[in-house]
């Protein structure tokens, strides 16, 4: 019956519950039919624009839920991890290059819509966020997305970029040296690579 209920969530076909193993429609709702803006869900037909997330997710599936584009997103940066990793271990002194940031998130709140849904800074905690808020995506996939670590490991290679700047030998020069390991492995830890690529809130 699983494959009978998916096909009365397609559009113009009645939305019908399963009975005693048959589609049956629900008393008073005769037609029923659904619609692109719904999905069928016991015999009910569900908004895709859902008055609550956890019902979106428990009722409709993926296929045909719809991105309310009225909301904007809600960015704030990298959640329960710190911004600026490299700030917490280096509290005073960072031997990054002058004019370089090695933030990989930062505070939004609610930026303006874009025409791509792009943050309005392009750093891998607010790209994640924007992951888990669009329409479609699994989480799983929103976590394990590939770009999300290269623009981590990006921030890492401009606030050390290679040559070593310091003279070779100096204490700054091996201190230069591990700060850009350490944040490469930031970057890894933050936004640990798929094994292999596959497909939020």
């Amino acid at each position: 019956m699983e494959n009978r209920n998916k096909d009365s969530e397609k559009t113009d076909q009645d939305c019908k519950e399963c009975k005693n193993g048959v589609p049956t429609s629900l008393a008073g709702q005769i037609p029923n039919p659904n619609d692109e803006l719904s999905c069928c869900f016991q015999g009910n037909k569900i908004p895709n624009i859902a008055p609550t997330y956890d019902l979106l997710m428990q009722q409709c599936s993926p296929a045909l839920r719809s991105q309310n584009q009225s909301l904007r997103h809600i960015i704030d940066g990298c959640s329960n991890s710190p911004d600026n990793p490299m700030a917490v271990t280096h509290p005073f002194t960072q031997l990054n290059r002058p004019g370089t940031s090695t933030f990989f998130g930062a505070e939004e709140g609610n930026p303006p819509m874009s025409g791509t849904n792009a943050p309005g800074r392009d750093l891998s905690c607010n790209w994640h966020d924007v992951g888990y808020q669009t329409c479609g995506r699994l989480q799983a996939n929103a976590d394990a997305d590939a770009d999300l670590r290269t623009k981590a490991e990006q921030v890492c290679d401009v606030a050390y970029r290679l040559p070593n700047p310091y003279a070779a030998g100096s204490d700054n020069a091996a201190e230069f040296a591990d700060a850009r390991t350490e944040c490469m492995g930031y970057a890894t830890t933050f936004m640990p690579r798929p094994i292999s690529t596959c497909c939020a809130k």
